[in-house]
């Protein structure tokens, strides 16, 4: 008898070999299961903490949404209170008149006097006027343009106050000085001499004279403060009195009332 005989039966061996390959091939799947089970706990746990980050990034939007939102929303309020005070600043007068007045009085000779004093507001023009139809067409669309981004927006233009002074002085040195302390002054600006010719007030010459000037309205009204409202004189009364030596006399000074303009033309 051959070694590589056996005594077993064929079917018995070819189950035998049958079990074991179910049982190599189960083992396998189950190996292969548990590598695909774990695959998907881990892969689930990254998601997990990937969709967690994802919430709080978007919370982080979110807030920055609220933010930009609420700047917006302050950048618009800031542009409705800038054309507010803009209009307030055209239709308010920024430094009293009577404060002009003393700032005109507190600088002026003593000898020397005003008759009329007339302030006058004047529209600038922006931008020159067109010339030719094109550029009037393209600079009315452009208006239009402005209106419908900003419907709301007012028309607003730039002004000028100008002031006319016409006094008597008893020489041109007193109105020359006039003018000099006005220069030194902030508030008033392009001071302009238009004439200066004789005159003959009580039975004495005198010369009169005209002053033209506009006022600063940029400046701040709080650095007038410290300028005194309550005159020391009268600069615009009914009568002049001058010595010999041709100084002013006052034998009773009249105190302008710091709410009253003086008497004169105003516009």
């Amino acid at each position: 008898m051959a070694n590589n005989e056996s005594f077993l039966p064929e079917d018995y061996l070819q189950k035998k070999i049958a079990r074991r390959t179910n049982a190599i091939c189960i083992t396998l799947f189950a190996l292969v299961m548990a590598g695909v089970i774990g695959a998907f706990l881990v892969t689930d746990r990254q998601r997990a903490e990937v969709r967690r980050e994802q919430v709080k990034i978007n919370e982080q939007f979110q807030d920055a949404a609220l933010r930009i939102e609420q700047l917006d929303q302050l950048q618009v309020d800031k542009k409705l209170m800038m054309q507010r005070r803009r209009v307030a600043e055209v239709l308010v007068e920024r430094v009293p008149r009577s404060v002009i007045l003393a700032e005109l009085t507190n600088r002026m000779p003593s000898t020397l006097s005003l008759l009329e004093f007339e302030m006058e507001t004047k529209v600038l023009r922006s931008a020159p006027r067109p010339k030719t139809a094109i550029q009037r067409e393209a600079q009315k669309n452009r208006k239009n343009r402005n209106k419908l981004k900003q419907p709301n927006q007012p028309d607003i233009k730039p002004t000028e106050l100008t002031l006319n002074l016409i006094g008597v002085a008893p020489t041109d040195l007193e109105v020359s000085q006039f003018m000099a302390m006005l220069n030194q002054h902030e508030l008033f600006q392009n001071i302009f001499l238009r004439y200066s010719e004789g005159t003959k007030i009580q039975d004495r010459q005198m010369r009169k004279f005209e002053i033209e000037m506009t006022l600063n309205q940029n400046i701040a009204p709080h650095r007038l403060d410290n300028t005194a409202t309550d005159l020391p004189m009268d600069p615009m009364g009914d009568t002049i009195q001058i010595n010999q030596q041709g100084k002013r006399v006052m034998t009773e000074p009249t105190a302008v009332p710091a709410s009253a303009p003086a008497n004169g033309k105003d516009k």
